[in-house]
């Protein structure tokens, strides 16, 4: 077993293109979108071996940033993510809340998918 990363390391292995954040023990995926969003720059990114990663327990993927407004790419859903959790809204929340100035992401559903979902708020 090799020792995990402090908080907030970015990790990957030399052939495998996954990028991980290391968060309370456990490695989480990053989507392309989520790294962009969160402003992540490959040269922070430590190579570690294909051992030493796969020794490691994975979380599901990293979440976006607290409080942005997610659209799937087909247009048809809406998600405010809270404490890491993507909880359904509408439109009409959006106006209601005033979280229009929210940071806002599109993602598709495959990638939705992979996260914790919360019930609809509207």
């Amino acid at each position: 077993s090799y020792a995990l990363p402090l908080n907030g390391t970015l990790v990957k292995t030399e052939k495998e293109p996954t990028v991980y954040f290391i968060k309370n023990g456990l490695k989480f995926p990053v989507t392309a979108q989520i790294f962009r969003q969160r402003q992540f720059k490959f040269f922070d990114v430590k190579v570690v071996s294909f051992a030493e990663l796969h020794s490691w327990i994975t979380g599901s993927f990293l979440s976006p940033v607290e409080g942005t407004v997610v659209k799937n790419t087909s247009g048809r859903s809406l998600y405010w993510v809270v404490s890491e959790t993507f909880y359904q809204i509408n439109g009409q929340f959006i106006k209601d809340k005033g979280i229009q100035r929210f940071p806002q992401l599109a993602m598709t559903d495959k990638d939705i998918n992979g996260f914790a979902k919360g019930e609809k708020l509207y």
